[in-house]
């Protein structure tokens, strides 16, 4: 997958609603695929501005981080899950300490 800059796409949606081509010719002539032309249009006729095209990149960058963080973070939790029943389970119980706590009488 090809990264454009933000002065790329936003030149290339100026160019499809300036210019009355189609997005098809004009992601011909940038060697651009027409879909990924599409989406840049109707991102800024859904926002009306420029800046939804400017951080997109960085809200995608931050989802994918965000995501890694979020498994990270699960796995984790589910180590820390597994320990604390393996503890659990290695402790004594309350009547096993009572009666390791007791002294046995002396045997003859």
């Amino acid at each position: 997958m090809r990264n454009y800059s933000n002065e790329f796409k936003e030149e290339a949606v100026k160019l499809v609603l300036s210019s009355g081509k189609t997005i098809v010719s004009v992601s011909s002539e940038l060697g651009v695929c027409s879909k990924t032309l599409g989406n840049w249009v109707r991102l800024y006729r859904g926002s009306k501005n420029s800046t939804t095209l400017q951080t997109t990149p960085d809200l995608r960058d931050e989802l994918l981080h965000l995501r890694r963080e979020n498994k990270r973070l699960m796995m984790e939790r589910d180590i820390l899950k597994k320990a604390v029943g393996i503890c659990m389970n290695e402790l004594p119980s309350d009547t096993d300490a009572s009666r390791s706590s007791r002294k046995k009488p002396p045997t003859l």
